[in-house]
């Protein structure tokens, strides 16, 4: 059984010299969504694709490379990854403008494991062409900007029923960049599965009364990552509160709270 979730696409901009950009005549998309899961049984054979398109003038080359992201963001095998079990029908593809391909790929999921969540990427990224620029005047530097996208695509497998578990680290109020305060704090997952938690913070004041919910981000959370997460406090005048933090994992629907003293300077 898969489960499409979105998240966020890669973008690299470095500086180059030349001004034409190979972009402008050739913009690889990839259709549909950026986190593909699956929920998942030892030694079943899953099969998943991804959609590329040429939404350019010119042909591209695109690479299609696997990786692996540990729990700490970095990208080195781990004891969680699924990269092993995952097979790509093709490396290189070649797009004509206006062409939509689908490349195929497999999970071969083992035996004998324990139950969680295990995953690694797929990186899609076209083969950048050199380009060839005028040279700059005598005495000037000629620079112009290029970007190259690359797309990663989580791969994740599920094995069992369960859910992550958040730990709440110390909540903390910052400045924001508007001149605001906001809470800032750290979330945990000690769990052995993926979670996608959203924080909250309720207010009351010294009596009790509500004074509203202040909404704050969502962020998936691998088994043994953490990640910071705010909150910003809009509107909310100098003083003494009572808050109730609230953390929900849209992945499992289980709610983690924890009551704190809020005070605001």
């Amino acid at each position: 059984m898969k489960i499409m979730k979105k998240t966020q696409i890669r973008l690299i901009s470095f500086l180059l010299i030349g001004l034409l950009s190979f972009q402008a005549k050739a913009a690889l998309l990839l259709n549909g969504e950026l986190s593909h899961e699956y929920l998942a049984q030892a030694g079943q054979q899953l099969l998943g694709h991804l959609e590329l398109q040429n939404n350019g003038t010119e042909p591209i080359e695109v690479l299609l490379t696997q990786e692996d992201s540990a729990p700490d963001g970095t990208a080195h095998a781990h004891e969680r990854s699924n990269r092993s079990w995952v097979n790509l029908a093709q490396e290189h593809v070649r797009l004509e403008p206006g062409i939509t391909q689908q490349v195929s790929y497999t999970v071969a999921v083992p035996s004998g494991l324990r139950e969680g969540t295990y995953w690694s990427g797929i990186n899609v990224e076209p083969v950048q062409a050199e380009t060839k620029t005028r040279p700059a005047p005598a005495g000037q530097i000629r620079v112009g900007i290029k970007q190259k996208i690359r797309y990663t695509v989580s791969i994740m497998t599920h094995l069992g029923q369960g859910s992550g578990k958040i730990v709440f680290g110390k909540p903390l109020i910052r400045p924001a960049k508007d001149g605001s305060k906001q809470l800032v704090l750290k979330l945990a997952n000690h769990g052995l599965f993926h979670s996608r938690p959203t924080v909250a913070l309720e207010v009351f004041d010294l009596r009790g009364q509500s004074l509203g919910t202040w909404q704050g981000n969502k962020r998936g959370l691998y088994p043994g990552a953490s990640k910071t997460f705010e909150i910003a406090l809009h509107n909310l005048k100098a003083g003494q509160y009572k808050a109730l933090l609230v953390a929900e994992d849209s992945n499992s629907g289980r709610t983690y709270g924890a009551d704190m003293n809020l005070n605001i300077q």
